[in-house]
């Protein structure tokens, strides 16, 4: 799906083509038949993909520490995309992650 707005010029992934976990969101008018508009958010890669959806989790209130630390999302009436086209680029820090001390009794206990 992706492939084809693009090659219909209908998201310009330029910014971001080749790029690492960069990505492109913005709203798309027509995007596949039967729905007039669609926030799209496309990646240079996998992870750049699902950077974009965090972004957009945590723009509508999803904290990304909602399962770990039992942080509730904000709740709304309604939420809104803007028209505005957003670009991340690929990020400072090239490996980034996030460890939790999986060995007894730290883990353990707390799934318990």
């Amino acid at each position: 799906m992706i492939d084809k707005l693009i090659e219909s010029n209908a998201i310009d992934v330029s910014a971001v083509k080749g790029e690492w976990e960069s990505f492109v969101s913005q709203v798309v008018k027509d995007p596949v038949a039967g729905t007039e508009k669609a926030l799209v958010i496309a990646g240079s890669d996998p992870r750049g993909t699902i950077y974009g959806i965090y972004d957009v989790s945590e723009q509508i209130g999803v904290s990304p520490w909602y399962f770990w630390a039992d942080v509730p999302p904000k709740q709304h009436k309604d939420i809104f995309a803007l028209p505005d086209k957003k670009v991340q680029s690929a990020p400072s820090v090239k490996y980034r992650g996030l460890f939790f001390n999986d060995e007894q009794p730290a883990l353990t206990t707390w799934v318990a």
